[in-house]
């Protein structure tokens, strides 16, 4: 749990569609937690399909794929965002 939520800061926000999950996810070490226990309930695991980074125009765009391996589902999605 620690080195994932060093990977965030203080005031990091995940956010989601308002319907999922409670709305977003506000702090690193709430981040941490969170995606934490999807993992121990869930059986989460994600991948990093595609990263694309512009730096010039400071971008990047990012699709991935959520797996729920206890639910025997998937979720795909994709974001841009500016850096």
């Amino acid at each position: 749990m620690t080195k994932m939520t060093a990977c965030f800061t203080e005031d990091a926000v995940h956010y989601f569609p308002p319907s999922m999950y409670g709305g977003a996810w506000r702090g690193g070490r709430a981040i941490a937690e969170r995606w934490a226990e999807f993992v121990a309930t869930k059986g989460s695991a994600w991948t990093v399909d595609r990263l694309i980074v512009d730096p010039d125009s400071h971008q990047a765009v990012i699709e991935w794929t959520h797996y729920k391996t206890a639910e025997g589902t998937m979720l795909r999605g994709g974001r841009m965002v500016h850096l």
